[in-house]
């Protein structure tokens, strides 16, 4: 893979997925100082809160219910992250329950 094809790869990973800066360097097959250095060069942190910002917003434009929310994010957190999955998930669901009857 070309640096720049490593650059994209590792940006689209941060910015649009919201991985970590080590999760997308592993995914971009380059080391984590180097996706961390591009981070601050480029000022992804600042692209990645305007893509969360937007997720948002599109979010609420469509009326999705908390509970949607949630559970996408349990379904995302058990995908990428299965080894902390479980301890975050029951916390969550306790959560839940506070807005089982919140409409959309």
């Amino acid at each position: 893979m070309y640096k720049t094809d490593q650059y994209n790869k590792a940006r689209g990973l941060f910015i649009d997925k919201g991985y970590t800066a080590l999760a997308a360097a592993t995914e971009a097959g380059v080391h984590e100082k180097q996706v961390r250095r591009w981070i601050k060069k480029y000022n992804w942190k600042a692209l990645q809160s305007d893509k969360r910002m937007e997720r948002q917003l599109i979010i609420l434009g469509m009326g999705v219910s908390r509970a949607e929310v949630v559970e996408d994010f349990k379904a995302y957190l058990s995908d990428h992250y299965p080894e902390i999955a479980q301890q975050i998930i029951n916390p969550s669901e306790q959560y839940l329950k506070q807005f089982k009857s919140t409409p959309k």
